[in-house]
Protein backbone atom coordinates (compact mmCIF):
# COMPACT_ATOMS: atom_id res chain seq x y z
CA UNK A 1 0.00 0.00 0.00
CA UNK A 2 1.38 3.22 -0.90
CA UNK A 3 1.69 5.78 2.12
CA UNK A 4 0.55 9.18 1.81
CA UNK A 5 2.37 12.25 1.51
CA UNK A 6 1.58 14.91 4.06
CA UNK A 7 3.42 17.85 2.34
CA UNK A 8 1.92 20.82 1.51
CA UNK A 9 1.35 21.99 -2.06
CA UNK A 10 1.76 25.44 -3.65
CA UNK A 11 1.26 27.22 -6.71
CA UNK A 12 1.02 30.82 -8.31
CA UNK A 13 -1.44 33.67 -6.27
CA UNK A 14 -2.87 34.46 -10.19
CA UNK A 15 -4.26 30.52 -10.24
CA UNK A 16 -7.58 29.80 -10.30
CA UNK A 17 -9.13 26.79 -9.40
CA UNK A 18 -12.87 26.11 -10.61
CA UNK A 19 -15.33 23.89 -10.41
CA UNK A 20 -19.14 23.50 -10.69
CA UNK A 21 -21.03 21.29 -8.87
CA UNK A 22 -24.65 20.35 -9.30
CA UNK A 23 -27.42 21.18 -6.70
CA UNK A 24 -26.38 18.02 -4.31
CA UNK A 25 -23.01 18.81 -4.35
CA UNK A 26 -21.49 16.65 -7.26
CA UNK A 27 -19.04 17.84 -9.41
CA UNK A 28 -19.95 18.67 -13.02
CA UNK A 29 -17.05 20.16 -14.24
CA UNK A 30 -12.98 21.39 -13.45
CA UNK A 31 -11.10 23.31 -15.16
CA UNK A 32 -7.44 22.09 -15.84
CA UNK A 33 -5.77 23.66 -13.19
CA UNK A 34 -7.92 22.09 -10.57
CA UNK A 35 -6.81 19.08 -11.90
CA UNK A 36 -3.34 19.61 -11.84
CA UNK A 37 -3.34 20.68 -8.37
CA UNK A 38 -5.32 18.15 -7.14
CA UNK A 39 -3.93 15.40 -8.80
CA UNK A 40 -7.08 13.75 -11.08
CA UNK A 41 -8.02 13.74 -14.17
CA UNK A 42 -11.31 14.84 -15.24
CA UNK A 43 -13.25 11.56 -15.75
CA UNK A 44 -12.19 11.18 -11.94
CA UNK A 45 -13.97 14.17 -10.66
CA UNK A 46 -17.09 14.26 -12.53
CA UNK A 47 -19.69 12.80 -10.45
CA UNK A 48 -17.57 13.15 -6.67
CA UNK A 49 -19.27 14.62 -3.93
CA UNK A 50 -17.30 18.25 -4.13
CA UNK A 51 -17.21 17.89 0.01
CA UNK A 52 -14.70 14.39 -0.39
CA UNK A 53 -11.98 16.48 -1.31
CA UNK A 54 -11.67 18.61 1.88
CA UNK A 55 -8.94 17.46 4.49
CA UNK A 56 -10.10 16.10 7.30
CA UNK A 57 -8.76 18.69 9.23
CA UNK A 58 -11.43 20.61 8.09
CA UNK A 59 -14.16 21.80 10.87
CA UNK A 60 -17.73 20.69 10.44
CA UNK A 61 -18.64 24.26 11.74
CA UNK A 62 -17.63 25.16 7.50
CA UNK A 63 -20.21 22.52 6.42
CA UNK A 64 -22.78 23.78 8.24
CA UNK A 65 -22.13 26.99 7.23
CA UNK A 66 -22.10 26.36 3.41
CA UNK A 67 -25.70 24.30 3.67
CA UNK A 68 -26.77 27.27 5.19
CA UNK A 69 -25.90 29.87 2.92
CA UNK A 70 -26.84 27.28 0.06
CA UNK A 71 -30.21 27.48 1.35
CA UNK A 72 -30.29 30.89 1.72
CA UNK A 73 -29.48 31.11 -2.06
CA UNK A 74 -26.04 33.23 -0.96
CA UNK A 75 -22.51 33.21 -1.57
CA UNK A 76 -19.97 31.42 0.82
CA UNK A 77 -16.04 32.55 1.60
CA UNK A 78 -14.27 30.41 3.61
CA UNK A 79 -10.48 29.10 4.34
CA UNK A 80 -10.17 25.67 2.75
CA UNK A 81 -7.78 23.32 2.97
CA UNK A 82 -8.05 20.33 0.41
CA UNK A 83 -6.07 16.94 0.11
CA UNK A 84 -4.10 15.75 -3.16
CA UNK A 85 -4.73 12.54 -4.45
CA UNK A 86 -1.40 11.32 -2.90
CA UNK A 87 -2.14 12.62 0.38
CA UNK A 88 -0.82 16.01 0.07
CA UNK A 89 -3.02 19.32 1.20
CA UNK A 90 -3.19 22.82 -0.16
CA UNK A 91 -4.83 25.57 1.44
CA UNK A 92 -7.46 27.76 -0.89
CA UNK A 93 -9.35 30.83 -0.34
CA UNK A 94 -12.62 29.49 -1.74
CA UNK A 95 -15.71 31.40 -3.13
CA UNK A 96 -18.90 29.48 -4.09
CA UNK A 97 -21.70 31.03 -6.23
CA UNK A 98 -24.91 29.90 -6.63
CA UNK A 99 -25.76 30.34 -10.91
CA UNK A 100 -29.38 30.87 -11.68
CA UNK A 101 -31.80 29.96 -14.60
CA UNK A 102 -35.01 31.30 -15.20
CA UNK A 103 -34.48 32.81 -11.68
CA UNK A 104 -33.50 29.33 -10.43
CA UNK A 105 -30.30 27.93 -8.85
CA UNK A 106 -29.52 25.17 -11.28
CA UNK A 107 -25.82 24.73 -9.84
CA UNK A 108 -23.17 26.26 -8.01
CA UNK A 109 -19.78 27.49 -9.21
CA UNK A 110 -16.40 27.95 -6.60
CA UNK A 111 -13.24 29.56 -7.85
CA UNK A 112 -10.15 29.37 -5.52
CA UNK A 113 -7.28 31.05 -5.10
CA UNK A 114 -3.96 30.01 -2.59
CA UNK A 115 -3.93 32.00 0.67
CA UNK A 116 -1.06 33.69 1.33
CA UNK A 117 1.34 32.83 4.51
CA UNK A 118 -0.56 34.88 6.94
CA UNK A 119 -4.18 33.82 5.82
CA UNK A 120 -2.97 30.26 6.03
CA UNK A 121 -1.17 30.78 9.59
CA UNK A 122 -4.54 32.11 10.59
CA UNK A 123 -6.65 29.35 9.34
CA UNK A 124 -4.47 26.87 10.98
CA UNK A 125 -4.58 28.37 14.39
CA UNK A 126 -8.19 29.24 14.48
CA UNK A 127 -9.29 25.97 12.89
CA UNK A 128 -7.62 23.75 15.28
CA UNK A 129 -8.81 25.59 18.20
CA UNK A 130 -12.62 25.08 16.92
CA UNK A 131 -12.39 21.55 16.14
CA UNK A 132 -10.98 21.08 20.08
CA UNK A 133 -13.98 23.34 21.32
CA UNK A 134 -16.91 22.27 19.43
CA UNK A 135 -16.18 18.20 19.75
CA UNK A 136 -18.57 17.95 23.09
CA UNK A 137 -20.64 20.33 21.31
CA UNK A 138 -21.13 18.41 18.05
CA UNK A 139 -21.82 14.73 20.23
CA UNK A 140 -24.46 17.08 21.81
CA UNK A 141 -26.00 18.09 18.74
CA UNK A 142 -26.13 14.73 16.93
CA UNK A 143 -29.65 13.54 17.01
CA UNK A 144 -28.49 9.65 17.28
CA UNK A 145 -26.22 10.70 20.24
CA UNK A 146 -29.00 12.59 21.77
CA UNK A 147 -31.96 9.77 21.16
CA UNK A 148 -29.50 7.05 22.94
CA UNK A 149 -29.02 9.19 25.68
CA UNK A 150 -32.61 9.78 25.89
CA UNK A 151 -33.54 6.12 25.42
CA UNK A 152 -30.85 5.00 28.01
CA UNK A 153 -32.27 7.61 30.33
CA UNK A 154 -35.94 6.60 30.12
CA UNK A 155 -35.27 3.42 30.91
CA UNK A 156 -33.41 4.11 34.24
CA UNK A 157 -35.77 6.48 35.04
CA UNK A 158 -39.16 4.53 34.57
CA UNK A 159 -37.53 1.58 35.75
CA UNK A 160 -36.97 4.20 39.29
CA UNK A 161 -40.26 6.21 38.72
CA UNK A 162 -41.93 3.00 40.45
CA UNK A 163 -40.70 3.58 43.34
CA UNK A 164 -40.15 7.87 43.33
CA UNK A 165 -43.11 9.90 42.13
CA UNK A 166 -40.27 13.03 41.46
CA UNK A 167 -38.31 10.65 39.25
CA UNK A 168 -41.35 9.55 37.11
CA UNK A 169 -41.95 13.47 36.93
CA UNK A 170 -38.84 13.97 35.74
CA UNK A 171 -38.92 11.72 32.96
CA UNK A 172 -42.01 13.38 31.89
CA UNK A 173 -39.51 16.47 31.22
CA UNK A 174 -36.94 14.61 29.69
CA UNK A 175 -37.97 15.02 26.27
CA UNK A 176 -38.51 19.26 26.64
CA UNK A 177 -34.50 18.81 28.55
CA UNK A 178 -32.82 16.72 25.68
CA UNK A 179 -34.92 18.16 22.58
CA UNK A 180 -34.66 21.64 24.02
CA UNK A 181 -31.85 23.34 21.66
CA UNK A 182 -33.62 21.27 18.67
CA UNK A 183 -36.87 21.96 18.93
CA UNK A 184 -37.12 25.72 21.12
CA UNK A 185 -33.94 27.16 19.99
CA UNK A 186 -32.85 25.29 16.87
CA UNK A 187 -33.46 28.58 14.64
CA UNK A 188 -31.24 30.78 17.04
CA UNK A 189 -28.72 28.21 17.48
CA UNK A 190 -28.03 27.96 13.68
CA UNK A 191 -28.43 31.74 13.31
CA UNK A 192 -25.57 32.57 15.92
CA UNK A 193 -23.28 29.39 14.23
CA UNK A 194 -23.27 30.66 11.17
CA UNK A 195 -22.37 34.28 12.33
CA UNK A 196 -19.76 32.72 14.62
CA UNK A 197 -18.08 31.06 11.27
CA UNK A 198 -18.32 34.03 9.44
CA UNK A 199 -16.37 35.84 11.84
CA UNK A 200 -13.92 33.37 12.03
CA UNK A 201 -13.52 33.89 7.85
CA UNK A 202 -13.48 37.49 8.69
CA UNK A 203 -10.52 36.92 10.92
CA UNK A 204 -8.66 34.70 8.85
CA UNK A 205 -8.72 37.30 6.10
CA UNK A 206 -8.66 40.61 7.32
CA UNK A 207 -6.81 40.45 10.99
CA UNK A 208 -3.11 40.28 10.48
CA UNK A 209 -0.64 38.26 12.58
CA UNK A 210 0.12 40.18 16.05
CA UNK A 211 1.37 36.50 17.74
CA UNK A 212 0.08 33.59 18.92
CA UNK A 213 -2.04 35.33 22.23
CA UNK A 214 -3.60 37.58 19.52
CA UNK A 215 -5.55 34.71 17.15
CA UNK A 216 -5.97 32.47 20.70
CA UNK A 217 -8.25 34.82 21.97
CA UNK A 218 -10.28 35.20 18.38
CA UNK A 219 -10.21 31.36 19.15
CA UNK A 220 -11.76 31.58 22.00
CA UNK A 221 -14.29 33.92 21.28
CA UNK A 222 -15.49 32.79 17.85
CA UNK A 223 -15.02 28.11 18.76
CA UNK A 224 -17.65 28.17 21.38
CA UNK A 225 -21.27 26.55 19.99
CA UNK A 226 -20.08 25.18 16.90
CA UNK A 227 -22.30 22.30 15.73
CA UNK A 228 -22.49 20.08 12.29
Amino acid sequence: MTQAIQEQITFGKDVELITITDLDGFITYTNDEYQKVLGYHSEELIGLKVNSLDHADMPKIAGLNLKTKKKQRKSWTAAVKKQHLNGSFYWVKEVLTPIYENSSVVAYQSVCRGLSAIEQANAEAIYSEVRIRSSVVYSWENFYCRLALYAAASIFVFSAGLFSSLLFSLFMLMPFIIYYGEVIKSETFFESTTGRFEDITRSIFNKKMEGNQDIQENSNDLAIGSSC
